[in-house]
């Protein structure tokens, strides 16, 4: 028997050789000059995408599939080190990013200068002692499951967050954009997201 996991990814190829048969479809279907409808090729082939990103199946496809990022990492300004560090410890748990680097200051003092927040090997979200924190700042990091972001939700609440967001399905994204929303310190939105459909 198939895998969960076998099956899936074999159901979003299947969607997507679905969305490729409808698109070539009407560029096959419409000629080069204006159909009996008055509708030039163009006009058909982006109706055709219009339709499929409003049911979520393309965009959905190709966002759960996504491997990787032209970003290596982002930087965030705090006011108080301390503070963010206990905060991002317990939020970022059920994502499974832990802290994983703390670049002392030069002379040593009683807090660190930078902490190295990341996965597998790789901190890639950075928090610096700052006297103007990034405040406003967005942060949406990639959740395994829709489970772990109700459970980053949870334990960012519990780390002394405030709700910016309940998790759910945002559909003005796409119909699979499942993500939860918390107030860090200073101000930052950090969001966990999935966009693997269910």
């Amino acid at each position: 028997m198939a895998s969960p996991c076998s099956r899936s990814k074999a159901g979003r190829r299947c969607r997507f050789f679905f969305v490729h048969f409808v698109v070539s479809a009407c560029t096959w279907l419409a000629p080069e000059t204006t159909t009996r409808r008055g509708w030039h090729r163009r006009s058909v082939l982006m109706a055709a995408l219009r339709t499929c990103r409003a049911t979520g199946i393309l965009w959905s496809y190709l966002m759960s599939n996504f491997a990787g990022s032209a970003i290596d990492h982002v930087g965030i300004g705090v006011s108080d080190i301390s503070q963010a560090r206990a905060f991002y410890e317990r939020a970022l748990e059920p994502l499974g990013i832990t802290l994983m680097m703390s670049v002392e200051a030069d002379p040593p003092r009683s807090a660190p200068r930078r902490l190295g927040f990341g996965s597998a090997g790789k901190p890639f979200l950075w928090l610096h002692a700052a006297p103007v924190p990034s405040h406003g700042a967005h942060i949406a990091l990639i959740a395994k499951s829709r489970e772990a972001v109700d459970a980053f939700h949870a334990a960012a609440m519990a780390a002394g967050g405030q709700d910016n967001g309940a998790p759910g399905i945002r559909p003005r994204y796409h119909s699979s954009y499942y993500a939860a929303y918390v107030l860090g310190p200073d101000g930052v939105n950090v969001e966990a997201v999935c966009q693997v459909a269910a």
